[in-house]
Protein backbone atom coordinates (compact mmCIF):
# COMPACT_ATOMS: atom_id res chain seq x y z
CA UNK A 1 0.00 0.00 0.00
CA UNK A 2 0.98 3.75 -0.96
CA UNK A 3 2.30 5.22 2.74
CA UNK A 4 1.28 8.73 1.46
CA UNK A 5 -2.22 7.01 0.75
CA UNK A 6 -2.26 5.63 3.92
CA UNK A 7 -0.96 8.78 5.69
CA UNK A 8 -3.43 11.33 3.90
CA UNK A 9 -6.75 8.87 4.71
CA UNK A 10 -6.10 8.58 8.52
CA UNK A 11 -5.46 12.53 8.16
CA UNK A 12 -8.88 13.17 6.05
CA UNK A 13 -10.62 10.91 9.29
CA UNK A 14 -9.76 13.53 11.67
CA UNK A 15 -11.96 16.37 12.62
CA UNK A 16 -10.76 19.62 11.67
CA UNK A 17 -11.14 21.11 14.96
CA UNK A 18 -8.75 18.41 16.11
CA UNK A 19 -6.62 19.32 13.30
CA UNK A 20 -6.60 22.74 13.97
CA UNK A 21 -5.65 21.80 18.01
CA UNK A 22 -2.55 19.72 16.71
CA UNK A 23 -1.21 21.94 14.40
CA UNK A 24 -1.39 25.40 17.33
CA UNK A 25 0.29 22.18 19.83
CA UNK A 26 3.04 21.08 17.17
CA UNK A 27 3.76 25.33 17.16
CA UNK A 28 3.80 25.84 20.69
CA UNK A 29 6.26 22.87 21.05
CA UNK A 30 8.58 24.18 18.34
CA UNK A 31 8.46 27.94 19.45
CA UNK A 32 9.54 26.09 22.94
CA UNK A 33 12.36 24.03 21.25
CA UNK A 34 13.83 27.52 19.71
CA UNK A 35 13.71 29.55 22.43
CA UNK A 36 14.99 27.29 24.98
CA UNK A 37 18.37 27.29 22.58
CA UNK A 38 18.32 31.10 22.14
CA UNK A 39 18.33 31.52 25.74
CA UNK A 40 20.72 28.67 26.24
CA UNK A 41 23.51 30.77 23.65
CA UNK A 42 22.70 34.12 25.56
CA UNK A 43 23.41 32.70 28.88
CA UNK A 44 26.84 30.97 27.92
CA UNK A 45 27.49 34.32 26.03
CA UNK A 46 27.16 36.22 29.42
CA UNK A 47 29.36 34.06 31.42
CA UNK A 48 31.55 34.26 28.93
CA UNK A 49 31.92 37.48 29.23
CA UNK A 50 31.67 37.85 32.76
CA UNK A 51 34.83 35.57 32.88
CA UNK A 52 36.51 37.77 30.73
CA UNK A 53 35.58 41.11 32.94
CA UNK A 54 36.70 39.04 36.17
CA UNK A 55 39.78 37.54 35.01
CA UNK A 56 40.68 41.60 33.43
CA UNK A 57 40.02 43.12 36.51
CA UNK A 58 41.96 40.69 38.61
CA UNK A 59 44.99 41.85 40.48
CA UNK A 60 48.30 41.01 39.65
CA UNK A 61 50.42 40.07 42.64
CA UNK A 62 53.62 39.34 39.87
CA UNK A 63 56.76 41.91 41.30
CA UNK A 64 58.08 42.75 37.23
CA UNK A 65 60.57 44.97 38.84
CA UNK A 66 62.45 43.12 40.89
CA UNK A 67 64.82 46.12 41.61
CA UNK A 68 62.19 47.95 43.48
CA UNK A 69 62.39 45.19 46.53
CA UNK A 70 62.88 45.21 50.15
CA UNK A 71 63.73 42.51 52.97
CA UNK A 72 60.35 42.30 54.91
CA UNK A 73 60.85 40.53 58.40
CA UNK A 74 58.76 42.91 61.29
CA UNK A 75 56.81 41.32 63.42
CA UNK A 76 53.26 41.28 62.04
CA UNK A 77 52.02 41.55 65.44
CA UNK A 78 54.17 44.59 66.13
CA UNK A 79 51.71 47.59 66.72
CA UNK A 80 50.57 49.70 63.26
CA UNK A 81 52.57 52.90 62.16
CA UNK A 82 51.71 55.28 65.04
CA UNK A 83 53.74 57.89 64.75
CA UNK A 84 54.11 60.83 61.29
CA UNK A 85 56.98 63.41 62.81
CA UNK A 86 60.92 62.56 63.43
CA UNK A 87 62.71 64.17 65.54
CA UNK A 88 64.75 66.32 64.18
CA UNK A 89 67.29 67.99 67.16
CA UNK A 90 67.60 63.62 67.62
CA UNK A 91 68.99 62.85 64.18
CA UNK A 92 72.97 61.78 64.94
CA UNK A 93 74.00 61.19 60.95
CA UNK A 94 73.23 63.90 58.90
CA UNK A 95 74.89 64.46 55.14
CA UNK A 96 73.84 68.10 53.34
CA UNK A 97 71.45 71.23 54.22
CA UNK A 98 68.00 71.94 53.37
CA UNK A 99 64.27 72.51 54.64
CA UNK A 100 63.68 69.00 53.86
CA UNK A 101 65.32 65.73 55.49
CA UNK A 102 65.50 62.10 53.68
CA UNK A 103 65.79 60.02 56.87
CA UNK A 104 67.13 56.29 55.73
CA UNK A 105 66.80 53.53 57.85
CA UNK A 106 68.83 50.42 57.04
CA UNK A 107 70.03 47.29 57.23
CA UNK A 108 73.81 46.91 57.10
CA UNK A 109 72.88 42.76 55.44
CA UNK A 110 70.08 43.73 53.53
CA UNK A 111 70.97 43.23 49.77
CA UNK A 112 68.51 45.40 48.91
CA UNK A 113 70.14 47.82 51.44
CA UNK A 114 73.44 47.67 49.74
CA UNK A 115 71.89 48.64 46.44
CA UNK A 116 69.85 51.37 47.84
CA UNK A 117 73.01 52.95 49.78
CA UNK A 118 74.28 54.43 45.92
CA UNK A 119 70.95 55.75 45.05
CA UNK A 120 71.27 57.86 48.41
CA UNK A 121 75.00 58.89 47.84
CA UNK A 122 73.24 60.39 44.38
CA UNK A 123 70.41 61.85 45.91
CA UNK A 124 73.09 63.93 48.57
CA UNK A 125 74.96 65.03 45.48
CA UNK A 126 72.06 66.49 43.21
CA UNK A 127 70.06 68.04 46.18
CA UNK A 128 72.91 69.10 48.28
CA UNK A 129 71.57 72.66 50.12
CA UNK A 130 67.91 71.61 49.17
CA UNK A 131 67.42 68.35 51.20
CA UNK A 132 69.55 66.62 53.76
CA UNK A 133 70.41 63.13 54.00
CA UNK A 134 70.18 60.95 57.52
CA UNK A 135 70.85 57.72 58.33
CA UNK A 136 69.13 55.19 61.20
CA UNK A 137 69.54 51.52 61.99
CA UNK A 138 66.53 48.95 61.34
CA UNK A 139 68.20 45.81 61.48
CA UNK A 140 66.01 42.81 60.72
CA UNK A 141 67.39 40.16 63.23
CA UNK A 142 65.15 37.37 62.30
CA UNK A 143 66.73 37.81 58.85
CA UNK A 144 70.20 39.02 59.41
CA UNK A 145 71.00 38.21 63.07
CA UNK A 146 74.86 40.04 62.69
CA UNK A 147 72.92 43.23 61.45
CA UNK A 148 72.68 44.59 65.52
CA UNK A 149 76.01 43.86 65.96
CA UNK A 150 76.78 45.82 62.74
CA UNK A 151 74.81 48.80 63.54
CA UNK A 152 76.73 49.02 66.72
CA UNK A 153 80.05 48.94 65.44
CA UNK A 154 79.03 51.77 63.09
CA UNK A 155 78.13 53.77 66.54
CA UNK A 156 81.54 52.79 67.78
CA UNK A 157 83.12 54.10 65.03
CA UNK A 158 81.22 57.41 64.83
CA UNK A 159 83.03 58.41 68.39
CA UNK A 160 85.93 58.78 66.64
CA UNK A 161 84.49 60.58 63.66
CA UNK A 162 84.49 57.68 60.86
CA UNK A 163 80.41 56.82 60.87
CA UNK A 164 79.92 57.27 57.31
CA UNK A 165 83.15 55.75 56.20
CA UNK A 166 82.43 52.79 58.32
CA UNK A 167 79.02 52.24 56.71
CA UNK A 168 80.67 52.42 53.40
CA UNK A 169 83.18 49.69 53.60
CA UNK A 170 80.63 47.46 55.46
CA UNK A 171 78.08 47.85 52.31
CA UNK A 172 80.90 47.46 49.92
CA UNK A 173 82.29 44.25 51.73
CA UNK A 174 79.42 42.30 53.01
CA UNK A 175 77.78 39.89 50.81
CA UNK A 176 74.56 40.45 52.37
CA UNK A 177 71.98 38.11 54.00
CA UNK A 178 74.33 37.92 57.48
CA UNK A 179 77.34 36.97 54.92
CA UNK A 180 79.84 39.49 56.69
CA UNK A 181 82.36 37.88 59.14
CA UNK A 182 82.58 39.13 62.58
CA UNK A 183 86.21 39.58 62.41
CA UNK A 184 85.51 42.07 59.02
CA UNK A 185 83.88 44.57 61.61
CA UNK A 186 88.11 44.91 63.47
CA UNK A 187 89.49 44.74 59.75
CA UNK A 188 87.55 47.74 59.16
CA UNK A 189 87.90 49.11 62.22
CA UNK A 190 92.34 48.94 61.48
CA UNK A 191 91.77 50.13 58.12
CA UNK A 192 89.84 53.01 59.26
CA UNK A 193 92.82 53.95 61.76
CA UNK A 194 90.45 53.82 64.53
CA UNK A 195 91.92 53.44 67.75
CA UNK A 196 91.11 49.36 68.84
CA UNK A 197 91.01 49.76 72.23
CA UNK A 198 88.26 52.19 72.37
CA UNK A 199 86.55 50.56 69.31
CA UNK A 200 87.12 47.59 70.82
CA UNK A 201 85.39 48.39 74.01
CA UNK A 202 82.23 50.05 73.21
CA UNK A 203 81.48 47.40 71.12
CA UNK A 204 82.15 44.27 73.50
CA UNK A 205 80.43 46.22 76.43
CA UNK A 206 77.36 46.81 73.68
CA UNK A 207 77.34 50.80 74.11
CA UNK A 208 74.64 51.13 71.45
CA UNK A 209 73.00 48.13 71.56
CA UNK A 210 69.68 50.24 73.33
CA UNK A 211 70.20 53.09 70.80
CA UNK A 212 70.07 50.83 67.76
CA UNK A 213 67.22 49.34 68.82
CA UNK A 214 65.41 52.48 69.10
CA UNK A 215 66.01 53.16 65.94
CA UNK A 216 64.43 49.66 64.71
CA UNK A 217 61.38 50.99 67.06
CA UNK A 218 61.32 53.96 65.58
CA UNK A 219 61.10 52.29 62.07
CA UNK A 220 58.12 50.32 63.15
CA UNK A 221 56.27 53.42 64.34
CA UNK A 222 56.49 55.37 61.63
CA UNK A 223 55.51 52.47 59.26
CA UNK A 224 58.24 50.78 58.31
CA UNK A 225 57.30 47.01 57.61
CA UNK A 226 61.27 45.65 55.74
CA UNK A 227 64.39 47.37 55.29
CA UNK A 228 65.39 49.91 53.22
CA UNK A 229 62.89 52.04 54.39
CA UNK A 230 62.88 56.27 54.22
CA UNK A 231 60.59 59.18 54.96
CA UNK A 232 60.98 62.21 53.62
CA UNK A 233 60.27 64.99 56.33
CA UNK A 234 59.79 68.89 56.48
CA UNK A 235 61.28 71.15 58.45
CA UNK A 236 59.29 70.48 61.11
CA UNK A 237 59.71 66.89 60.79
CA UNK A 238 55.91 65.90 60.09
CA UNK A 239 56.85 62.97 57.63
CA UNK A 240 55.45 64.18 54.00
CA UNK A 241 55.92 60.43 52.19
CA UNK A 242 57.25 57.90 52.99
CA UNK A 243 59.47 55.41 50.63
CA UNK A 244 59.83 51.83 51.20
CA UNK A 245 62.08 49.04 49.27
CA UNK A 246 64.59 50.33 47.30
CA UNK A 247 63.30 52.19 44.34
CA UNK A 248 65.09 53.61 41.93
CA UNK A 249 66.75 56.88 41.43
CA UNK A 250 64.23 58.80 39.20
CA UNK A 251 61.38 57.32 41.50
CA UNK A 252 63.14 58.55 44.36
CA UNK A 253 63.62 62.02 42.86
CA UNK A 254 60.17 61.82 41.62
CA UNK A 255 59.40 62.07 45.33
CA UNK A 256 61.95 64.77 46.43
CA UNK A 257 61.09 67.18 43.99
CA UNK A 258 57.16 66.64 44.58
CA UNK A 259 57.94 67.21 47.99
CA UNK A 260 59.93 70.30 47.15
CA UNK A 261 57.02 71.71 45.05
CA UNK A 262 58.46 71.90 41.86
Amino acid sequence: MDVHAQNRGMFENVSPKLTFLFGIVTAIAMLSTVGFFLLLANGLEGEAKTTTKKTAAAPSNTNTNPKVAGDTAVDPSAPPAASTTVDLDGLRHVQGKGDITFVEFSDLECPFCKQFHPTVKQVLEKYDGKVRVAFKHFPLGSLHPKAQREAEATECASDQGKFWEYVDLIFERTPSNNGLADEELFTIADDLKLDRDEFDKCLEDGKYTDLVQADYAEAVSLGGQGTPYSVIVDKEGDVIQPVSGALPYSQVTAALDQALGK
